[in-house]
């Protein structure tokens, strides 16, 4: 159906990407293949850096094998060799850091963004970008003038790289048959985009493209698995990826239709899995809302999936119908937005949100319904920004309207920089405090904390008082984890602080760490 939508579109909508997560470093669940490939790509570097004489190796590989065999034993009295054994030691550092210090960040986006990035930049943080030609030029002109886009917003990127791996139809029809040509199609691309900066190999941080999307619902572009294996051609377009080490850790993705079961060994081979299943509840919301097995339909019916390719290191996507009439039924109770936000919270393996679809010629997707639009606007920022509460010291008794120094600690775990200006602040939640927010000091990247410290006032009336606060984008909504809720006494005269907690007997202030 997607396939149909994105070519009606006259190459406005697309497809799908990804790969293995950038956390599956040396050490994590990849161990025995992700573990070589890291230190392949690491000791690869050292050799450059150092212009380590290729007279030894002609690679990296190469030189692992010959040193891991000690077959060049001329070598190991001289200072060459004490030298390549301090690579390898620093190499097995740098792996042991990466796969500890990158966290797999979580996406807000659309299925078929063409040409609207702008339009839903503020509230998302990946773009899709399909290509619906089997002429590589053009495809790679059309993927670098959306990536353009997506860099001058702010916002990543995953890429439909159909016509780079597969021999295709006209115009990328199905089906895809084996491209023996890939690997060269696939270093032109890759060449490509890391010349214009677009991939920062082994920094996903500072690229924009941050997953491929190989082929959609593979089973129906003949791809299905082959003797109880992965189709060749499919098996064949994932290695090229994972073979060149500039691309080997993005995560390649795929979203496969309701008939997937022919398929089953190829979809293991990718690192983000989704469905579409647009006839699951499609019961329109005002609807049956009691029929709880139409409500969670699409929900069921995806974790079905994912529990029959039973890969425990996969990352999922959620790719709830988000358009209706013409080409499309009603989207239906089972994939309310607000349904699929609860889901993506509660699932740690959640990697994306991915609603199809914003806009198109032969449907209303989210751009045309109110109802959905507004949803989505919300959900997006609250996965675009996100928070953690680290701590904070708080008075547990103060004297009505008197004024006390207190610290708030927040980190700072979506993938949005919080900039200053006012855009972001620190709002109370609850009791006044004489002060409604606290603006930020300095800017936050992702993964770094704010501390803010400032003075409140205690209400004029003696009481118990909640203390709470939270993260807002200015105008827009509240997010992420909010402060634990201290109970401040106010009132007259010397009373204690409230029993438990840790607060300094002299000053009553206490210092909450969740």
């Amino acid at each position: 159906m997607k396939l149909a939508l994105a070519r009606a579109a006259s190459m406005r909508v697309s497809s799908r990407s990804g790969k293995r997560p950038a956390s599956s470093h040396c050490f994590d669940l990849h161990a025995s293949i992700d573990r070589r490939a890291c230190l392949r790509a690491a000791i690869g570097k050292a050799l450059d850096r150092e212009q380590w004489p290729r007279r030894h190796a002609s690679g990296s590989a190469q030189a692992m094998r010959a040193y891991g065999k000690g077959g060049v034993n001329s070598v190991h009295q001289s200072k060459e060799w004490v030298r390549m054994k301090k690579l390898l030691f620093a190499a097995l550092l740098l792996c042991s850091w990466t796969a500890t210090a990158q966290v797999q960040p979580k996406y807000f986006g659309y299925y078929a963004n063409n040409g609207a990035v702008s339009e839903n930049a503020d509230h998302t943080n990946i773009t899709h970008i399909g290509v619906w030609t089997s002429d590589r030029v053009q495809a790679l002109n059309s993927l670098l003038a959306e990536l353009q886009q997506a860099r001058a917003h702010g916002v990543k990127a995953m890429l439909a790289v159909a016509p780079f791996l597969f021999k295709q139809g006209a115009g990328g029809a199905c089906p895809y048959q084996l491209e023996s040509s890939a690997s060269i199609h696939w270093n032109t691309l890759v060449t490509t985009l890391v010349d214009g900066g677009y991939i920062v190999p082994g920094n996903s941080a500072a690229s924009t493209v941050v997953a491929f999307y190989p082929v959609d619902e593979p089973e129906k572009c003949g791809l299905s698995d082959a003797s109880g294996l992965a189709h060749p051609a499919l098996a064949n377009a994932l290695s090229t990826i994972r073979a060149d080490y500039r691309t080997r850790d993005i995560p390649v993705a795929v979203i496969a239709s309701e008939n997937y079961g022919s398929a089953l060994q190829g979809l293991r081979l990718f690192d983000w899995t989704g469905l579409d299943c647009y006839g699951c509840g499609s019961v329109p919301p005002w609807q049956d809302l009691s029929q709880t097995a139409k409500n969670t339909a699409y929900l069921d019916a995806a974790r079905s999936f994912w529990a029959k390719i039973n890969v425990s290191q996969q990352k999922h996507i959620l790719v709830p119908q988000a358009a209706t009439g013409g080409m499309m039924t009603d989207y239906g109770y089972a994939h309310n937005p607000t349904i699929m936000y609860q889901a993506f919270l509660g699932d740690p393996k959640m990697a994306m949100l991915l609603p199809f679809l914003w806009k198109h010629t032969n449907t209303t997707g989210v751009s045309g319904n109110a109802s959905l639009k507004a949803d989505y606007n919300t959900i997006g920022h609250m996965i675009r920004n996100d928070a953690e509460f680290m701590r904070q010291s708080v008075p547990a008794y103060m004297d009505p309207g008197a004024t006390q120094a207190v610290s708030v600690t927040l980190r700072n775990t979506g993938t949005t920089t919080w900039a200053v200006g006012g855009t972001y602040r620190l709002k109370a939640v609850g009791a006044s405090w004489g002060i409604g927010s606290v603006v930020l000091a300095q800017a936050v990247p992702s993964g770094s904390e704010a501390t803010f410290n400032f003075n409140v006032v205690a209400p004029a009336q003696a009481g118990t008082y909640g203390f709470r606060w939270q993260m807002e984008r200015t105008g827009v909504v509240l997010f992420g984890q909010p402060t634990a809720n201290v109970q401040v006494t106010v009132g007259d005269g010397d009373e204690p602080p409230p029993s438990g907690g840790e607060c300094n007997p002299v000053t009553h202030i206490c210092t909450e760490v969740p």
